[in-house]
């Protein structure tokens, strides 16, 4: 499950240490997707990657490393919520840079409170950042800029999303993707199909394993 549910709202987040257990209120243990994940979790923990058009990319943390920029998203029913992140033994790393930098972009996490000129801030929504002349981003989170090589400026950078079961691109799941799904997996002609969408379990494939994962998604709504 990544990016499946519209309702699920990111943060930026950074963290001084590395993290290996976390706790909801009633103290009971959840999980983030993990990269090697093929099962739905708990939310998510994504790292930058990369551009897709004018869109930034993240994937799926195996580990969740201290002293790096993530974006952490989670479903409504955790929205608000008290979530503990905890390790044991473990070492707190003090440093002056937390980035992950692609070509002219970089996501900056920040240890401490600062108030900054020309940056890209996650809106209110959590679904894209925004820009801002002077923004305080606070101990914890994360920014964007850009390289003032890039010409025009972006007017705000959106999150590459992908709706996992959506193979026809049409924004929802339905049983028109199931069977659209069936047809590829037959080598039928499919002048429309979303491959990454339809790839449930991120093989490499579209079988049917990806079509029984896209019924399941079906009944489960």
């Amino acid at each position: 499950m990544e990016f499946q549910k519209l309702s699920t709202i990111f943060a930026t987040f950074v963290l001084p240490f590395a993290v290996d257990k976390v706790t909801n209120a009633n103290n009971q243990q959840i999980d983030w997707r993990h990269s090697s994940d093929s099962e739905n979790k708990d939310f998510w923990v994504k790292e930058f990657k990369g551009l897709n058009g004018t869109q930034v990319t993240f994937e799926d943390v195996e580990t969740w490393m201290p002293n790096e920029p993530y974006i952490i998203g989670v479903p409504s029913e955790l929205t608000g919520k008290k979530m503990t992140f905890s390790n044991s033994n473990t070492k707190v790393f003090q440093t002056a840079t937390c980035e992950k930098v692609t070509n002219d972009y970089r996501f900056i996490g920040t240890p401490y409170s600062q108030t900054l000129s020309d940056v890209y801030v996650m809106n209110e929504k959590g679904n894209a950042f925004e820009p801002s002349q002077e923004a305080t981003v606070d101990a914890g989170y994360a920014y964007f800029t850009i390289a003032q090589s890039v010409s025009p400026q972006p007017a705000s950078i959106p999150l590459s999303t992908r709706l996992l079961g959506d193979a026809n691109g049409d924004g929802t799941v339905n049983v028109t993707d199931v069977v659209l799904m069936v047809n590829y997996s037959l080598e039928m002609d499919c002048p429309v199909f979303y491959f990454e969408n339809a790839d449930i379990n991120e093989d490499g494939k579209v079988n049917i394993s990806d079509v029984v994962g896209v019924v399941n998604l079906i009944l489960e709504e």
